[in-house]
């Protein structure tokens, strides 16, 4: 496995527990988490975390502590508007749990007796459901099902499987073993085939290896199958549709992927078995976004993430009685990553950002990890050709971003985004409408970008061209033939997005190059385009105005365009961004030709620009030099009116006069 271009797995936070954790999950539509297990006193303990930018803050701990040990938990049965858990506990207990109710501080009449109180305030259903540990349970019918009523398996270590409706105080289903053999214990049931009002369908995976799946609708067992290894978990890819596919882990380092669209009457359902971890895979869990992604925890704290790809035909016929029977795909191992030197016990994957997930493990650790499977699937473009890659307004929205490998694509970024990396890139054009941090522009050949951002940086870079708006200057690297000229681009929405990066349209300093590798300024390795050797407008999303000024070095003249009328030098509601300066070059004007001007060069094609200037600026001049001519005029004036007072009144009063002009012409 190659894990260089792999979808990256970053643990955002980690929480240590005074407890050992059985089961995390994710409350739907928030950023919290709870976490429930067993305390070292064999108590019942539960807690709930916010995810926060600087890491976790505990949002509730159960006070009480309940009096038995919570082994496993579901949201799947609650509606969205509620926050309902249903938990199974090791004394064979099914209990619901209003969370909201949970938040609420306990009054100060109720702390001497808190687990009453809190068990009257929280508990919304509770029955004894087995003799046993609950060893796992699954809902349905709640935030994830587009129809039927909402209900509730669990499997028990006394070999039973039971359906319950949260509005009945009683089993509805129960599925007990054969009498006449030893019950084994179910370790593992699910949900799924759900797809409709009527239909619904329960696997259960025992100690045994066994996997049974029961048709709820008949009230029959549909198939059956032995694993050879005892079955820890099984899920669907979704359970609201009609079953595609299953995976099913189990001991002795092994978990089998069921395509369940096909059933032949005497092999079943196909199957690939794959070898993981080394040790047992306790769980597997498939992205709600992406159903063909499933990761896998093992015993050896190890993180697995598998991509599902379907064979080119999944019905074949079979080769003794020709009858349809179904294909397997195949695996792949996209990422794997060992986080605890203890078995991860549960995971879950947050409902509503994708990429993003929790899980713990038997070191008493509760972990977030941000898997960039988002960011390689939405945020990354790589190993392109010829292609036109788009990234319309709003699809960004602040995220960073990977432009790798490519050659002979257009690539538009129409949106403000993070930082930008681009790779290994050549006879390209890109175009970056807005970013809030650095872009890097790395190894890449004869390109064009049209971008704006807070911080340029390019390295190993040849004869490519920059129409840029930088808030800092500039840096090229190791780099030559590079070209510079203000930012010539525009999208309908431009304008919003670089305020939404924090970037001024007028701030900018396209033209302040620093090469690190020319310290003495000679302007080798870059130049500065002439205005007939720039690029029109380029408006690749539709026509729209560029909102970023052409701005040039602030000392050059400034010349007023026709449609503009250049105020007094005082006005207050005077816009430099309305004026156009001269454009500089160095390339093909000789060393006699230059004028020096801060290291730039005037060339001496705009003479009848220059001529304009020179205009401008005597203009200018002349209404200064006739500001101070008139200051001085009052002045003198005063002065002459002191003296003709203080000939007629004495000095002593003139003087007097003088500091009061109210009395100089009285």
């Amino acid at each position: 496995m190659n894990t260089t271009n792999a979808p990256q797995m970053i643990e955002y936070t980690s929480k240590s527990l005074g407890f050992t954790p059985h089961d995390t999950k994710w409350i739907p539509r928030s950023a919290r988490i709870v976490c429930t297990g067993i305390s070292p006193g064999s108590k019942g303990a539960l807690r709930i975390y916010e995810l926060e930018r600087d890491g976790t803050k505990e949002v509730y701990k159960d006070l009480a502590l309940r009096p038995h040990g919570i082994k496993c938990t579901t949201f799947g049965a609650s509606r969205i508007e509620n926050q309902h858990l249903a938990m199974g506990d090791y004394e064979g207990k099914l209990t619901i749990l209003d969370l909201e109710q949970c938040y609420k501080p306990v009054p100060d009449d109720a702390k001497e007796n808190i687990f009453d109180f809190t068990k009257q305030r929280g508990e919304i259903f509770s029955i004894r459901a087995h003799t046993g540990i609950v060893n796992a349970i699954d809902g349905i019918g709640g935030n994830c099902c587009i129809g039927g009523a909402p209900e509730i398996v669990t499997g028990g270590n006394d070999g039973s499987v039971k359906i319950w409706d949260p509005r009945v105080d009683y089993a509805v289903v129960t599925l007990d073993p054969d009498k006449s053999t030893s019950a084994r214990d179910c370790w593992a049931v699910a949900f799924g085939d759900s797809h409709n009002r009527e239909e619904r369908s329960v696997l259960a995976g025992f100690d045994n290896g066994d996997v049974k799946l029961f048709d709820l609708r008949t009230n029959m067992m549909r198939w059956e199958t032995n694993c050879k290894n005892g079955v820890t978990s099984v899920q669907f890819d979704r359970p609201d549709i009609h079953m595609n596919k299953v995976v099913v882990t189990t001991l002795e380092s092994k978990f089998r992927c069921y395509d369940m669209r096909t059933q032949h009457s005497t092999d079943g359902f196909p199957f690939i078995s794959e070898r993981a971890h080394r040790s047992t895979v306790w769980i597997s869990k498939h992205l709600p976004q992406n159903r063909d992604i499933f990761m896998t925890g093992g015993g050896n704290g190890g993180f697995n993430i598998y991509k599902y790809h379907y064979p080119k035909q999944r019905v074949g016929k079979h080769r003794q009685d020709g009858a349809p029977v179904g294909v397997a795909g195949s695996v792949e191992l996209l990422n794997s990553r060992v986080i605890s030197t203890q078995p991860i016990v549960s995971f879950d994957w947050s409902p509503d950002r994708e990429g993003l997930c929790c899980m713990s493990s038997l070191d008493q650790t509760l972990r977030s990890q941000y898997r960039k499977y988002e960011m390689e699937t939405q945020y990354t473009m790589r190993d392109m050709d010829s292609a036109k890659l788009v990234k319309v307004p709003g699809s960004i929205q602040g995220q960073p971003f990977i432009i790798t490998d490519c050659s002979h694509c257009e690539i538009l970024l129409l949106d403000y985004c993070d930082q930008v990396q681009i790779d290994d890139v050549t006879n390209s054009k890109i175009f970056i409408g807005a970013s809030s941090e650095s872009i890097f522009v790395r190894n890449c050949t004869n390109c064009t970008f049209t971008i704006a951002c807070k911080q340029l940086r390019t390295r190993d870079c040849e004869m490519c061209t920059f129409y840029l708006h930088c808030k800092t200057e500039p840096t090229i690297e190791n780099s030559s033939g590079m070209r510079f000229a203000s930012f010539n681009g525009a999208y309908p929405g431009h304008h919003k997005s670089m305020i939404a990066a924090n970037l001024e349209p007028r701030d900018n300093n396209w033209h302040k190059v620093y090469d690190f590798n020319d310290p003495d300024k000679t302007g080798r390795n870059w130049s500065i385009f002439q205005k007939d050797e720039e690029m029109p407008l380029w408006c690749p999303h539709g026509e729209a105005e560029n909102c970023v000024p052409d701005v040039f070095p602030y000392d050059l003249f400034m010349v007023n365009t026709p449609k503009f009328r250049k105020l007094s030098e005082s006005d207050d509601n005077i816009d430099d961004a309305k004026h156009i300066p001269f454009h500089v070059s160095t390339k093909g004007v000789k060393n006699n030709e230059k004028s020096s001007c801060n290291g730039l060069y005037i060339t001496v094609e705009d003479e009848a620009q220059m001529e304009i200037g020179r205009f401008q600026k005597l203009k200018a001049f002349c209404r200064r030099s006739w500001r101070k001519i008139t200051d001085s005029m009052h002045s003198l004036q005063m002065l002459i009116a002191g003296l003709i007072s203080s000939r007629r009144k004495g000095p002593r009063k003139a003087i007097e006069e003088y500091h009061d002009p109210t009395k100089m012409f009285g």
